[in-house]
This record gives structure tokens, sequence and C-alpha cells, in this order.
């Protein structure tokens, strides 16, 4: 496997071409050789890749990927989760009991579910989910499974108005831990 960067891209047109190294060469890559198709190419895009010539003998990217940049939506998910995680191991030493840390992990794995399969059926053009399934999941605790599923799903991640209700639930979540964590500790004192 091969890595370069999108050095062109022709969006209109399907194709691009990826700087071969540090060589001036560069290396044809049309869309239909993208594994996953789920984000278009962009100028910038790091591409692995395998490496053919062609029957013209074209340098060609076949079997390729675009390499996702994590790193800056895992941090904002990491910030965004400090207080939820704190809040519910807390609530766990309070009552001994590991109920409250398991509602997170629980409902965003049923919320990212409902992304994966809502995206699934719009690509097949079948009966969609209803966005208030959705916003209920991420309400009762599924919002970071929700995050986590439109930053890899690229699903519902545009739509303002969808992210405008989502974000309002996310702050829901954690004006109520940053009441209930700083602003009235000593309601619930551990034993």
């Amino acid at each position: 496997m091969h890595k370069g960067k999108l050095t062109i891209w022709k969006d209109d047109r399907g194709f691009g071409f990826i700087q071969l190294d540090d060589t001036e060469k560069k290396v044809f890559l049309h869309i239909s050789s993208l594994r996953n198709k789920r984000k278009r190419p962009q100028e910038g895009d790091i591409i692995k890749y395998q490496l053919i010539t062609d029957k013209k003998g074209k340098l060609t990217a076949t079997n390729a990927s675009i390499e996702e940049k994590i790193s800056a939506w895992i941090f904002v998910l990491l910030i965004l989760s400090i207080l939820p995680i704190w809040g519910t191991v807390k609530l766990s030493m309070i009552y001994r009991n590991p109920l409250p840390i398991a509602i997170y992990p629980i409902t965003g794995l049923i919320t990212y579910w409902f992304y994966a399969h809502d995206k699934k059926q719009a690509t097949d053009g079948n009966w969609r989910t209803p966005e208030q399934t959705l916003h209920f999941w991420e309400l009762i605790g599924g919002w970071i499974g929700g995050f986590i599923a439109q930053n890899t799903l690229h699903h519902k991640s545009k739509k303002s108005s969808y992210q405008s209700v989502y974000w309002i639930i996310v702050a829901i979540h954690l004006a109520g831990w940053m009441y209930w964590l700083f602003l009235q500790p000593y309601n619930l004192k551990l034993k």
C-alpha cells in the first residue's frame, strides 16, 4: 500500500491526482477506485492506495481509501464527555450501583445503531427513522453515540435544523451535570 496527498481533485468529473512520494510524478485517482464512498475526496486528503499502471502506461490508484482525520473530533468528544463520566462515576459511588455508569454506553450504542440504520435506509431509498426517534435516544443519554455517528458515518452532520436540536440536547445534559456536580454537590454526599 502507498500513501499520498491528493493535490488535485475535480469533484464534478470524479477524478484527481495524488502526489507520489517526494517526486514530481502524479498518480491518477478515479472516484470508482475508492472503497468507501461515504465521504467525497477533497484536495489535501491523505489517500491510501495500491499502485498499478494502466494499459496506457499511466500510474493509477486502485483499492484506495481516504485516511480519516479523527483527532479533532475525538478531542471534542473527550472534552464533552468529562462531565458525564465524572457525574456517572460519582452517582455510582454514592448509590453503590454500577447502573449509572452503563447508561451512556448503552444508550450511545442504541443511538449509533439508529443513525447507521437511518443512513442505510436513506442510501437505499427506504423508509427512514424519524428524527424525533433519534432525538429521543440522544435526550435519554445517547448524544455521545450520536456525536460519534455524525463524525464516523457523516450522517445528520450538515442539516442545520437537526444540529440545532442536537446541540440543545447536549447543552441540557452538560448543564444538568454542571448543576449537579458544582452548584449542589452537598445534596448527595458519599457515605
